[in-house]
């Protein structure tokens, strides 16, 4: 793929090329997407050198579609990138919300995630996610969200504090990240660490993503809304372990799968 022209902000969503249904449904749900999105071909696990592996082939590969993406990034001119993966669920929430975070500036911002699992990690419980939601948005409202007080005992039930991104008029948790990488911005700092992080891979995308934000190094940002979440589409990642299992060094299932 080509070198971009000047932009302030790209856009790719990864696509194998032997799911040609899975880009044609994206087509077909995103006729009022106001995104330029450009298709990006994924790294097949076929086309890996496997000697060195340390993860199943799929899990490798997906990876290393993210990081080659970060790479036209840096390529590019544009100062920021949306990473979808075709998994995404593009409905009439998803177009209205993608719209309007591509309209604003990414300004102070290196991770932005729009789109992440609920049902994994800390947001097992839909009525934690559900009860998280309703407490910030409760003391946003009340104007107390930047108290210190509070800021710390947000931090110590949910291990991070939360924020209004001013640029986004929108919630956040900050310094974090979940489980999911179907939709995601980074800056061209954040890309420039990606492209040599988790070489040889070890980690799964979305706990290298997980570890990265850690580090204190970036400005890193998960919505406080889940705006994009994934379809229920045969998954292109089948018979793969739980990331949060590989991290662990636990025995590997052929009953669990990452979408």
């Amino acid at each position: 793929m080509s070198t971009q022209g000047s932009f302030e902000k790209i856009s790719y969503l990864i696509n194998l090329d032997k799911r040609p249904d899975r880009w044609n449904q994206f087509l077909e749900s995103s006729s009022e997407l106001a995104i330029p999105i450009r298709r990006f071909s994924a790294v097949d696990a076929s086309s890996l050198d496997r000697k060195t592996s340390k993860l199943p082939g799929p899990v490798e590969a997906c990876w290393r579609s993210h990081q080659e993406i970060a790479k036209l990034l840096l390529e590019s001119s544009a100062e920021h990138c949306l990473i979808l993966e075709d998994d995404v669920l593009i409905n009439q929430n998803s177009l209205i919300q993608l719209n309007k975070v591509w309209g604003h500036h990414y300004e102070g911002i290196d991770l932005l995630q729009i789109g992440f699992c609920v049902h994994s990690n800390r947001l097992a419980d839909r009525s934690i996610y559900s009860n998280q939601r309703r407490l910030v948005k409760m003391i946003d409202k009340c104007g107390m969200l930047n108290w210190r007080p509070i800021r710390k005992l947000l931090k110590h039930i949910y291990g991070y504090e939360f924020t209004r991104l001013p640029k986004l008029d929108v919630l956040a948790a900050t310094s974090t990240f979940e489980l999911g990488t179907h939709a995601y911005i980074i800056s061209r700092k954040f890309a420039e660490r990606m492209v040599h992080f988790n070489t040889p891979t070890y980690l799964p995308a979305d706990l290298a993503l997980i570890e990265l934000a850690h580090t204190g190094c970036f400005a890193s940002f998960r919505l406080l809304e889940n705006l994009v979440v994934q379809s229920n589409s045969p998954s292109s990642i089948s018979h793969v372990p739980d990331p949060l299992l590989v991290q662990n060094n636990s025995k590997l299932g052929d009953s669990d799968a990452i979408r």
